[in-house]
């Protein structure tokens, strides 16, 4: 999910930060929460494509995972003034425009692939032959029904 939103703000830590507390506050607002909150920001993380950035995530990962005591807004904000250091240096790297369009489509298909597996679109699948089926002629009703 966060690795998604990577790609869609363009490795911009910044707005990936604030995209992130929107969701967060969005669901605060409906009584809920993300599941696995630092799992899914260190997966966001991971997926900019500044190495630096994400060696630096990398460290801070495995601080967490040693017992550390960092949480999602600490992450956030360590992650959010290493970016804007680095901009302001220019050493904040992006890929070029081809490469981004190569890595949404990877994230996108990864995405699909998911989703297939779990079942979500053969789900959707057999749904629209049903809609077909109901909208189409009685020998395809017949036909689909024995494929369903």
């Amino acid at each position: 999910m966060f690795d998604q939103l990577m790609v869609k703000v363009n490795n911009d830590i910044t707005a990936f930060n604030n995209e992130v507390q929107s969701i967060m506050n969005q669901l605060q607002s409906h009584g809920e929460s993300i599941q696995h909150l630092m799992v899914n920001l260190f997966k966001g993380y991971e997926a900019a494509t500044d190495k630096e950035f994400v060696s630096y995530i990398h460290l801070k990962k495995y601080e967490n995972n040693e017992g550390g005591s960092i949480d999602a807004e600490k992450l956030m904000h360590h992650a959010e003034n290493l970016y804007m250091e680095m901009v302001r240096a220019t050493e904040w790297t992006n890929p070029p425009k081809v490469n981004q369009e190569i890595l949404a489509l990877t994230v996108e298909t990864k995405l699909l692939k998911e989703q297939y597996l779990s079942g979500e679109v053969d789900n959707l699948s057999r749904n629209s032959e049903r809609k077909r089926m109901e909208e189409g002629c009685p020998q395809e009703k017949k036909s689909l029904r024995s494929r369903l």
